[in-house]
């Protein structure tokens, strides 16, 4: 569906796309979009993958302070705090691990426990609009940046 979306917008008239990521989940499909459209479209569209978390300092998470601050400062009503629960069982601080791992179906619910990574007990909507403020500015300077290329 990406796909002919992505067919869509070039055909009528759009030179670049930048399709955001806002699930970890979603990344191994999205590298292989630009692979899919490159004898579809003219060489000269460009299209971007970003993932969301890679634009901002904090340490990414799944359900955890990061993206429960996120959505508490984006739809509040979708939270439900008095739910909230760190990870049941001891993690790996590898990142390597982290994203060998998670990608292969099932695997995240039983290297988490409860499909929690991080905590999300301390998540603000201050936090959320402090992080969406970043993912934003640097966004846009990223935008900027592929403009170069």
């Amino acid at each position: 569906m990406i796909n002919d979306v992505c067919i869509s917008l070039v055909e009528n008239g759009v030179k670049e796309i930048i399709l955001l990521n806002g699930h970890h989940g979603n990344m191994g499909v999205l590298q292989y979009i630009g692979q899919n459209l490159y004898e579809k479209v003219p060489s000269d569209i460009k299209i971007y993958t970003i993932n969301y978390w890679h634009l901002m300092q904090s340490e990414f998470d799944h359900a955890g302070n990061i993206e429960t601050s996120l959505v508490l400062a984006i739809a509040p009503d979708l939270v439900k705090m008095e739910r909230a629960k760190p990870n049941s069982k001891k993690l790996s601080k590898s990142k390597v691990t982290y994203s060998s791992i998670t990608n292969n179906p099932g695997y995240f619910l039983k290297i988490t426990g409860n499909g929690v990574w991080g905590d999300p007990r301390n998540a603000t909507p201050q936090k959320g609009r402090k992080l969406l403020d970043e993912i934003v500015k640097n966004l846009s300077k990223t935008i900027l940046e592929l403009e170069k290329y």
